[in-house]
């Protein structure tokens, strides 16, 4: 499942590496963005499905809702560096066991370093951007559990792991402080050492759409 993902992802790269063959660049040196992405991450395309006690497996799409918030800033005109926190994974979960409610609740926040790159020879008042993007960094869990009953135990554990990002896009310029941008990649990371909610790993690809707001001269 995830090596359709990965392959998928690393295809939409190379369709953005064509697209840059023909598109523009705008004037960005010494400009800094800050960004707000939404999105859907940790996308399986290939799932299983009980019929009537058989398992099918076929074709369809399912993730968790995602959101980053980063600041870049531009070295020239083709090449950006910044830091991103993200939210790839977040549940609360409510149920009873024996006599008790359960309440538990799971975060996954990747924090990267990023650097985008603008292919392409670069040219005036562009309003049309393809990128791709690579970002490395940490990858925390979060995940807390509360047993209410005739006492209340708590329970938290924070993990982190090693990960890494690879993608691409298209940035529109709205105006002159304003871009949307469109894009999709695949996420990596190591094992978590315990599993963080269901899993311990939320590596997958993810498709997001973001809002920047630019400024400087």
């Amino acid at each position: 499942m995830r090596k359709v993902a990965l392959k998928g992802s690393f295809f939409f790269v190379i369709i953005i590496l064509l697209l840059s063959t023909t598109a523009l660049a705008g004037p960005y040196r010494h400009k800094s963005r800050l960004e707000i992405k939404l999105g859907l991450a940790n996308i399986d395309f290939d799932s299983e499905e009980e019929f009537y006690g058989e398992y099918d497996r076929r074709l369809s799409i399912d993730g968790n809702a995602s959101f980053a918030i980063g600041y870049s800033h531009w070295l020239d005109d083709n090449t950006s560096i910044g830091i991103a926190l993200g939210v790839l994974s977040y549940d609360e979960e409510s149920w009873q066991e024996y006599g008790y409610v359960v309440d538990s609740e799971v975060a996954v926040m990747p924090l990267f370093v990023k650097l985008r790159y603008y292919p392409g020879h670069p040219r005036r008042y562009a309003d049309i951007r393809p990128f791709v993007d690579f970002g490395l960094g940490p990858v925390f869990g979060f995940e807390k559990i509360e047993e209410i009953g005739d006492w209340v135990y708590t329970y938290e554990r924070r993990q982190s792991v090693m990960g890494g990002y690879i993608g691409g896009g298209i940035d529109f310029l709205l105006g002159r402080r304003l871009m949307l941008g469109v894009g999709g990649g695949y996420y990596f990371m190591g094992d978590f050492k315990r599993p963080v909610g269901a899993h311990y790993n939320y590596s997958g690809a993810e498709f997001s759409v973001g809002f920047s707001v630019l400024f400087g001269r």
